[in-house]
């Protein structure tokens, strides 16, 4: 793991992140963007192997460790591939699973 102080204008922030996104970041891609990519995969996986899994947004947070702006960049990933949905209570579910 690389630890990278990641300035955004307003705030720098310590970010642990995995040396393969780190190694993959160099190319031009933003980190930021290699790291939200890097934990939509874990999280897609997760859901493959738990049929029916069901997350609000602080579980995905806290399930993973992942601040906030990850897991939403992480959510939105996944929603925009409409790999997940959002249910009424605002619960993340995949989008084959929806209806069940």
């Amino acid at each position: 793991m690389a630890v990278c102080l990641l300035r955004t204008g307003r705030f720098d922030v310590d970010l642990v992140i995995p040396s393969e996104v780190w190694v993959a970041s160099r190319d031009g891609e933003s980190t930021v963007d290699r790291l939200v990519e890097h934990w939509a995969q874990i999280v897609r996986g997760e859901y493959l192997e738990i049929p029916g899994l069901l997350l609000t947004r602080s579980q995905v947070q806290h399930l993973w460790g992942l601040d906030s702006v990850t897991s939403d960049g992480v959510l939105e990933a996944l929603l925009a591939a409409r790999f997940l949905q959002r249910t009424d209570t605002g619960a993340f579910v995949r989008v084959d699973e929806g209806s069940r």
